[in-house]
């Protein structure tokens, strides 16, 4: 295992539904794998039938879209900090890439990421990995989370 949660991380994760793990990836491999994410952007919005594709910048299915979106997905780094916390064993239903530009007016309303799976995932032990590839400051907008709001299990949509 090339790197660990520790117990007091897993305790955090179980209390507050997240934990932190900075420096999981280096800034450089970070900027390669935005500067892949931008040429699948820029083939994909370059295809004939592009105008055709709903969410603009977003890149779905990564693990099939190219040798290092899919070297990217199943990263051991990632995969052993969350192989304590998944059960029976990991297995992923969704790996995307969500592009959010500064200054669109795109907003990404409150909601609990369970919702968009809990219909189609057989498994009841669940969780989303946010890695950002680029620095991200309050300011910018960037994931925000509340802590323990898991425990109050899943709420319905509301969109303000």
């Amino acid at each position: 295992m090339t790197n660990a949660l520790t117990p007091e991380q897993i305790q955090a994760y179980r209390c507050d539904g997240f934990v932190v793990t900075p420096n999981v990836f280096s800034r450089d491999e970070l900027a390669e794998m935005d500067a892949e994410f931008d040429r699948l952007v820029a083939e994909r919005q370059a295809a004939p039938d592009a105008a055709k594709q709903p969410g603009g910048g977003w890149l779905l299915r990564l693990g099939l879209l190219s040798p290092k979106t899919a070297a990217w997905c199943a990263d051991d780094r990632v995969l052993d900090l969350i192989q304590p916390l998944v059960h029976p064993g990991i297995a992923i239903y969704s790996a995307k890439l969500v592009s959010k530009e500064p200054r669109t007016p795109e907003v990404c309303h409150w909601h609990q990421d369970d919702a968009y799976y809990v219909s189609h995932s057989q498994s009841a032990c669940r969780m989303s990995i946010w890695a950002p590839l680029q620095d991200v400051e309050l300011e910018h907008g960037c994931l925000r989370v509340i802590p323990g709001s898991h425990l109050r299990g899943l709420q319905p949509a509301q969109r303000k």
